[in-house]
């Protein structure tokens, strides 16, 4: 359950993240649409990358920049989702340890 709630809440965090950069990109006016702006951001913060929707080029340095915080936050869920889990683990050895005793 616990690790359920950890996965939900970095989910949850992923896409208040994809959402910061969707509102950055209709900020600068590098995407107009709303529909439009979340589904680029989306796809980028993924790494996806459909290239279906495509930013100017002056702005193409920005959506490299956001592909890059997606994989490090990606990564940085499932490094916390294995310590955690390696914690559970360990407490739960531990546990059935004692009860040995």
């Amino acid at each position: 359950m616990l690790i359920s709630a950890l996965v939900l809440m970095m989910f949850y965090a992923s896409l208040f993240e994809a959402l910061i950069w969707a509102l950055t990109y209709l900020a600068v006016g590098a995407i107009s649409g709303l529909e439009e702006v979340l589904y680029f951001s989306t796809v980028t913060y993924t790494t996806l990358g459909y290239g279906d929707v495509l930013l100017d080029q002056s702005w193409r340095l920005l959506a490299s920049l956001q592909a890059a915080n997606g994989i490090i936050m990606f990564g940085w869920t499932t490094a916390l989702i294995v310590a955690f889990l390696s914690r559970v683990v360990a407490e739960r050895r531990q546990a059935g340890a004692s009860e040995e005793r």
